[in-house]
């Protein structure tokens, strides 16, 4: 214990002085010796020392980013919140898509309040800073409305639906933004099969606006059969989970 508490202290004084590439080497490989313990008290100082590494020198995330995704699993909740705060800060466009898929699994399985309020406040964070493309950030937006609705911010879901309806802007990238907004709508539209009790207002709402918007851009249901589908959802939520204006 005393040679750990010695390198940890070590750790931190090299992440505080003016940046030593050989001492930065040193330290990134010294904290690997607390990530791979089974002490939980160790894995909870490697994940703190480690975040000490990656504020002010990101290139270290990526050769212990799989160790700390297994820190996710540890039972002591103090680890699994200081992981998912390391996890949010490691995130880059790289690894977006691997540590935004980790977030959205654990999301799913926590009933913590507050956990799930500022989970889901770092996922719309790191999706709307790195997606890597608008189909991706469709697609991510979704699942997490699907998972926290309750939790995510009105505007999260104006800033989904201004995406699908002005794409990139850009005239060269028109026929991009049509397959954005089909997909959008193959999405939604497959979505009506779910039981109303499992989608949640802001997912419910967005997608009624997508699907009367661009339901005829569907090459997988007709125009009648998407209308018919959103009449019976209405029929069985009684139209309690749409806003009057959408």
């Amino acid at each position: 214990n005393a040679g750990y508490a010695i390198i940890y202290e070590c750790v931190r004084c090299i992440t505080r002085i003016y940046p030593n590439p050989v001492l930065l080497d040193q330290a990134a490989e010294g904290i690997s010796r607390f990530l791979s313990s089974r002490s939980q008290n160790l894995r909870y100082l490697g994940v703190t020392g480690l975040a000490a590494i990656v504020e002010g020198h990101p290139k270290y995330a990526a050769q212990h980013q799989l160790a700390v995704i297994e820190c996710l699993e540890d039972t002591d909740e103090t680890l699994q919140r200081k992981t998912l705060d390391l996890l949010y800060r490691m995130t880059n466009p790289v690894n977006v898509e691997f540590i935004t898929d980790r977030l959205l699994t654990f999301l799913k399985d926590t009933t913590d309040p507050y956990l799930r309020q500022d989970l889901t406040l770092k996922i719309c964070n790191i999706a709307e800073r790195y997606a890597p493309s608008n189909a991706w950030y469709v697609k991510t937006a979704t699942n997490l409305f699907g998972i926290a609705g309750e939790v995510v911010r009105p505007d999260v879901a104006q800033n989904l639906m201004s995406l699908i309806a002005e794409g990139t802007g850009d005239e060269e990238s028109e026929e991009a933004d049509i397959e954005l907004r089909r997909d959008a709508v193959e999405i939604y539209a497959a979505l009506l099969d779910r039981p109303p009790a499992k989608i949640p207002k802001v997912l419910a709402e967005t997608m009624a606006w997508v699907l009367g918007e661009y339901a005829y851009l569907s090459t997988t249901f007709s125009l009648e059969v998407i209308l018919e589908k959103m009449c019976i959802f209405c029929k069985k939520t009684g139209g309690a989970r749409l806003a009057p204006s959408t």
